[in-house]
């Protein structure tokens, strides 16, 4: 794929290694959590997936805004789908995506796990998909009160690490284009950062300190970007005019490893034992975590603190 003129004149480009698709797909997961940024070219394409995403895209277009607007999509692609849906209809169609693509995560990422090479440890799956779709900026520019709570999905978020959140420290990033991403409104990385210590203000980076310069990345619908969670890495506020449409998920080379200080824990499942007798297991490394505990008590407090009928101390 060749990047755009501007993005190689003014350097916005992150190293990024592209491999093909066919299995075995010549990626090692250690490789990645070392810092390799690599893009598995096609990756839903070959795995049969992306027909059958778009189909549920456009079904959920569809219950969301109309059969017109479904068939404009259909003929435009994403990148056009602020021309179709105002930002009502946008956000209605994020959260119904993401509950509607729950039943397909362990499916999705089993399909592109098993399509790589051998990996050195098992993998750990999160089993949750996450839909992110930024449009134009002077589109949701007037929005941003309603959209507070859609940072990293509808919004843009600043640099960060995914391990400050719920994520483990040895989380791995696929990030699957459903429309094209390009430089101007992608994602960028701080590669001068990685694997260097960080300071943070609540679930942000520390604005004070220098992070060098970052990279934006380019890919084709169908594409899988593939890196490790704790490069720094942010939203790209869109400054194009086109829709920047993705899907992500993660997985772990070997158990999760959850930071003592993260917020919140999302559980991950072993990939072996799903779709086994043992599934009801696979998640067993995962919940025996100190994370896993601080969020269980944490729940456990909340439900008491907002008991109906228990008096406010």
């Amino acid at each position: 794929m060749t990047p755009p003129l501007d993005a190689l004149r003014h350097g916005l480009l992150a190293p990024v290694r592209t491999v093909s698709a066919t299995p075995p797909v010549q990626l090692n997961l250690a490789d990645v959590l070392d810092g390799e940024v690599v893009r598995i070219a096609g990756a839903l394409r070959q795995t049969g997936m992306f027909d059958d995403l778009k189909r549920l895209i456009l079904d959920a277009v569809e219950a969301c805004a109309s059969p017109h607007a479904r068939a404009a999509v259909a003929a435009d692609g994403v990148e056009r789908l602020h021309d179709h849906l105002d930002v009502h209809q946008v956000l209605l169609l994020r959260k119904r995506l993401a509950t509607g693509l729950a039943d397909h995560s362990f499916a999705l990422t089993a399909l592109l796990v098993n399509a790589l090479r051998t990996q050195p440890r098992p993998v750990y799956v999160c089993g949750r998909v996450y839909v992110r779709i930024m449009m134009p900026e002077d589109v949701v520019a007037q929005y941003r009160a309603m959209l507070v709570r859609e940072a990293g999905f509808m919004t843009p978020h600043g640099p960060h690490l995914d391990s400050w959140f719920s994520q483990g420290r040895n989380a791995v990033n696929l990030w699957m284009a459903i429309g094209r991403v390009s430089p101007g409104n992608g994602l960028l990385f701080y590669p001068k950062r990685y694997g260097e210590g960080l300071r943070r203000v609540g679930e942000a980076g520390d604005p004070a300190q220098y992070v060098g310069r970052p990279g934006g990345v380019c890919l084709e619908p169908a594409d899988t970007l593939v890196f490790h969670g704790d490069h720094l890495h942010a939203t790209e506020v869109n400054i194009t005019d086109e829709t920047r449409f993705v899907l992500t998920t993660r997985i772990s080379l070997g158990p999760p490893r959850y930071r003592h200080r993260g917020t919140g824990w999302v559980p991950y499942y072993d990939l072996r034992l799903l779709g086994t007798p043992l599934r009801r297991f696979a998640s067993l490394r995962s919940r025996l975590t100190i994370s896993a505990a601080r969020q269980a008590i944490g729940a456990a407090r909340r439900a008491i603190r907002f008991r109906p009928g228990t008096a406010a101390r």
